[in-house]
């Protein structure tokens, strides 16, 4: 996640590569993937780091040029305040809803519904995953 105007936001990809003379938002919160990514970057590409408390405080950061991120998509708002160029990695996170075979609600069939149109390939978020 960078800005509109950084030069990252413009690629269709984001690399590794990419990301030398970059500084890396990291988060202690992050899951397991999105950790292994973030040590996999600053240590390959010594790039400079920092830790991020939570995903508010990266917005901010983000906003005041501090540095980039990386972001699951789950978290792109569909605000279009910010580019989510998507990066290229093996690494995926899944991402799962729990429910009983008999639970009927029908807030559980709305959400599922809109889950499953938000990732449909083709959508904006179906292409980040």
């Amino acid at each position: 996640m960078t800005t509109h105007d950084h030069p990252l936001a413009s690629k269709p990809l984001i690399h590794m590569e990419d990301l030398t003379g970059e500084t890396l938002m990291v988060g202690g919160a992050s899951p397991g993937p999105l950790r292994a990514v973030q040590h996999r970057v600053v240590t390959t590409l010594g790039i400079p780091h920092f830790n991020s408390n939570d995903h508010e405080t990266t917005l901010i950061n983000v906003e005041a040029g501090k540095g980039v991120c990386l972001s699951p998509g789950l978290y792109n708002d569909g605000s279009d305040a910010f580019a989510w160029t998507p990066f290229g990695c093996e690494e995926t996170i899944s991402c799962v809803l729990l429910t009983h075979d008999f639970d009927e609600r029908p807030e559980v069939a709305e959400l599922v519904a809109l889950l499953q149109d938000a990732y449909r390939p083709g959508t904006a978020l179906g292409k980040l995953v």
